[in-house]
C-alpha cells in the first residue's frame, strides 16, 4: 500500500536555501553601501548628551541595568536600546567606530529579514503559481534593497543615537514574520498559538527599543485583509465572525501599544520635549500631518535635498503649494486604494500600513523642533518597498503570459538595477554628511540658512577648533533667530572672552540671566569670568547663587572654595571643598585642595589624610611634595 504524502501549500513552505542565500547577499550589499559609516564619529547633536557626557549606560552591571530600566534620559523610554549601548561600551569603550558598526550590522540583519518577509508576502499573493518561486526571491531581494540602500535610511543607520530605529525595526520585522507565518498555512493550533505568542513578545521588544510601532495592531488587520485574506469567507465576501476573531486576537497587541504610547508621552513630557498646544495649535499640527504624508512618499520617489534637520518653522515659511500637493496626493491615493481594493488590494494594505506607522510622528503629539525627519521613514516606508517588489512581480507575470515583450522586460529589469545603483550611490554620499558635526550642520545650513540650532551647533564646532571669529558669527545668527535661548548667550560669552572682549562677554551673561534668572550654569560661567577679572566678592556671590540652584554640583562647590582661598579665607573654604569631595569622591584635585585648606587652617592630621587619599586616586599627583613637607615638619605650601 503506497504511503500517503501530505501535500503542502506553497504559501506555508519555509524559506529555501537559495532564498536564504539571496537574503544574505542583500545584507552583504547593504553593508558595503554603509561602510563609510564606520569612519563617522559622535556628533554634538544628542550623541554628546547620550554618550560622551553620560556615564550611566557604560556597562551591564546592576547599577547600569537599573538606570536603563527606569530612565527617560533624552525623552524616549528605550531600555533595550540602552542595553545594546551598554554592550557596545564593554566591546568598544568610547570608540565611535564600534557603535557605528553595531548600527550597520543590525540594519543589514533588517535587510535580510525584510527580504524573507517580502518573499513570504509575495508567495501569499501568488500562491496559485508555484512556478513563480525563483521570481519571488528576486523580487523580494529588489524590495529589500530598495528599502535598505535608500538614502532615507542613512539618518537611522549613520547616527549612533538612532540605534533605536534599527533595533526596534529588527524586532518589528521578526514580529511580522511570526504573525504572517502563523496565518499563512494549515498549521496545528498549538504551533499557531506559539507563533502568535512569539510575535507578541517580539512586539514588546520592539516597543522597548523605541515606541514607534504603536500602530502595529492596525497594520496586522491590514495584512489580514491582504495578502492573508483572513477577513473573507469562501465566497470572497466579508465575514463578521472572522473579523470578530481577528479583532479579539489583536487585544494583547493593542494593550501593549496603549501602554507604550502612554509611557512615551510621559517620557517626552518629563524631558520637556513636547511642544505645547499653546505654542503650536491644532491647525498647524493637522497641516504638518498632511505635509508629512506626502513628504516621505515624495522623498522615496525622488530622494534629493535630504537634510539632517527640517526645522519646525521652515514649512510654515513656504507657500500653500506644498500643502496642496501633499494633501492632494494623500486624498488621491486614498480614493484610488479604496476604488481598486478588489482588483489591487495590495495598494490599500500598503497605504494603510504607511499611515498607521507614520501616525505617531505625524506631529499631532509634537516632540522636538523637527517638522519631518528622514528617520521617521524607517518603518513607515517598508510598505512601499514591498509594493515595488509586487509591481515587479506583476511585470514578470505579464512577461510570462506574453503580455509584455522581452525587450520591455529587459529594459524594466535594467531600470530596476540602475535605480538601486543610483540609490546606493546617494546613500554612500549621504552617509558622509554624518561623518562629523561640522559637515552635518554645514549641510543643514546649505539647505536652510535660517535654523538657529544649526548655527549654534556649528558655532560650537568652530569654537572647539579655535576658529572663534567664525563661531561668533554663527552664535550671533542663532541669537537673532532665537533670542530667548540662553545657551546661545553662554557660548557667545565664552567666545567673546577667549577673544579678549570681556565686556561683551559680561553683557551676554547679563542678558542670559535676564531671560532665565535661575540658570545655575550661567551664574557659574559669570562667576568664572569675574574670577579672571579679579572681582572676587562678585564671583563668590555668583557661585553661591549657582549652588542655591544646583546644590548637587561638586564643581560649583570646588570653584567656590577656590574663590574663598584666593581671598585668603582658608577656614571658610573647608566646607565647600568638603562638599565637593562628598559629591565626587574620585576627584583627586578636590581632595588636594581640601588638604591645602585644612593644612592652612592648622588641621594637619586631617590634611595628611586628604593628601594620602589624593595620592591613592592619582599616584603621580603633586600632593606627594606637600605630604612630604607636612610629614617632615615643613610648611604646607599650595
Amino acid at each position: 500500500m503506497a504511503s500517503k504524502v501530505k501535500e503542502r501549500s506553497p504559501a506555508c513552505e519555509g524559506s529555501s536555501s537559495p532564498s536564504l542565500f539571496i537574503a544574505l547577499a542583500v545584507a552583504a550589499l547593504t553593508f558595503l553601501v554603509f561602510l563609510p559609516a564606520l569612519q563617522n564619529g559622535f556628533l554634538n547633536w544628542d550623541d554628546q548628551a547620550n554618550f560622551l557626557d553620560n556615564v550611566h549606560y557604560r556597562g551591564l552591571g546592576w547599577t547600569q541595568l537599573s538606570w536603563m530600566l527606569t530612565t527617560f534620559h533624552g525623552g524616549p523610554y528605550q531600555p533595550l536600546s540602552w542595553l545594546s549601548f551598554g554592550a557596545d561600551y564593554l566591546l568598544w569603550g568610547m570608540s565611535a567606530a564600534g557603535y557605528h558598526l553595531t548600527n550597520v550590522l543590525i540594519h543589514c540583519v533588517n535587510a535580510s529579514l525584510f527580504c524573507l518577509l517580502t518573499r513570504r508576502l509575495l508567495r501569499l499573493a501568488w500562491r496559485q503559481e508555484p512556478a513563480a518561486e525563483p521570481a519571488l526571491s528576486l523580487c523580494a531581494a529588489f524590495s529589500a534593497l530598495l528599502f535598505s540602500v535608500h538614502p532615507l535610511r542613512v539618518e537611522s543607520v549613520a547616527w549612533v543615537t538612532e540605534r533605536r530605529d534599527v533595533l526596534s525595526g529588527a524586532f518589528f520585522l521578526l514580529c511580522l514574520i511570526c504573525y504572517v507565518k502563523a496565518h499563512s498555512g494549515a498549521l496545528a493550533e498549538t504551533r499557531r498559538r506559539s507563533l502568535l505568542r512569539a510575535a507578541l513578545g517580539l512586539y514588546a521588544c520592539s516597543l522597548l527599543s523605541k515606541a514607534i510601532a504603536v500602530g502595529l495592531p492596525l497594520l496586522l488587520l491590514a495584512l489580514d485583509f491582504y495578502p492573508l485574506r483572513r477577513l473573507q469567507d469562501a465566497a470572497g465576501a466579508w465575514s463578521r465572525p472572522r473579523l470578530r476573531s481577528a479583532l479579539q486576537e489583536k487585544i494583547p497587541f493593542i494593550l501593549l501599544a496603549a501602554a507604550a504610547a502612554i509611557t512615551a508621552l510621559l517620557a517626552q513630557a518629563q524631558a520637556e520635549a513636547l511642544v505645547s498646544w499653546g505654542r503650536y495649535g491644532l491647525g498647524p499640527r493637522l497641516l504638518q500631518a498632511v505635509y508629512g504624508a506626502g513628504f516621505y512618499l515624495g522623498k522615496t520617489l525622488v530622494p534629493c535635498r535630504l537634510s539632517p534637520l527640517y526645522a519646525l518653522s521652515a514649512p510654515l515659511r513656504q507657500s500653500w503649494r506644498p500643502y496642496l500637493l501633499c494633501g492632494g496626493t494623500a486624498a488621491g491615493l486614498s480614493l484610488a486604494a479604496l476604488w481598486w481594493r478588489r482588483r489591487w488590494p495590495a495598494l490599500l494594505t500598503a497605504w494603510l500600513s504607511y499611515l498607521v506607522l507614520l501616525a505617531p510622528v505625524s506631529g499631532l503629539a509634537q516632540a522636538g523642533d523637527q517638522y519631518v525627519a528622514d528617520r521617521y521613514s524607517y518603518l513607515s516606508c517598508l510598505s512601499w518597498a514591498a509594493l515595488a517588489g509586487g509591481g515587479l512581480m506583476l511585470c514578470w507575470r505579464a512577461r510570462r503570459e506574453q503580455r509584455l515583450g522581452l525587450r520591455s522586460w529587459r529594459l524594466l529589469v535594467l531600470a530596476a538595477v540602475l535605480s538601486l545603483a543610483g540609490l546606493a550611490q546617494a546613500a554612500w554620499r549621504q552617509t558622509g554628511i554624518w561623518h562629523d558635526s561640522q559637515r552635518l550642520w554645514q549641510r543643514v545650513l546649505a539647505l536652510d540658512g535660517d535654523i538657529a540650532v544649526a548655527h549654534y551647533n556649528l558655532g560650537t564646532c568652530l569654537a572647539e577648533q579655535g576658529r572663534l571669529g567664525e563661531a561668533v558669527e554663527h552664535f550671533q545668527r542663532a541669537e537673532a533667530l532665537r533670542p530667548q535661548a540662553i545657551e546661545v548667550y553662554n557660548n557667545l560669552a565664552i567666545a567673546y572672552w577667549k577673544l579678549g572682549e570681556s565686556e561683551s562677554a559680561l553683557r551676554c551673561y547679563d542678558e542670559a540671566l535676564r531671560i532665565q534668572p535661575d540658570s545655575a550654569l550661567t551664574h557659574a560661567n559669570l562667576g568664572a569670568a569675574l574670577v579672571h577679572l579679579k572681582r572676587l566678592p562678585q564671583a563668590e556671590a555668583q557661585y553661591r547663587q549657582a549652588l542655591r540652584l544646583r546644590p548637587d554640583s561638586s564643581a560649583y562647590y570646588d570653584m567656590l572654595g577656590m574663590v574663598l582661598t584666593a581671598q585668603g579665607r582658608w577656614p571658610e573654604s573647608i566646607e565647600p571643598f568638603t562638599q565637593a569631595v562628598r559629591l565626587n569622591p574620585r576627584d583627586a584635585d578636590a581632595h588636594y585642595r581640601l588638604a591645602l585648606a585644612l593644612g592652612r587652617s592648622g588641621r594637619t592630621q586631617q590634611s595628611a589624610q586628604e593628601l594620602e587619599e589624593t595620592l591613592r586616586l592619582k599616584p603621580d599627583h603633586a600632593a606627594a611634595n606637600s605630604l612630604g613637607n607636612l610629614l617632615g615638619g615643613g610648611r604646607l605650601r599650595q
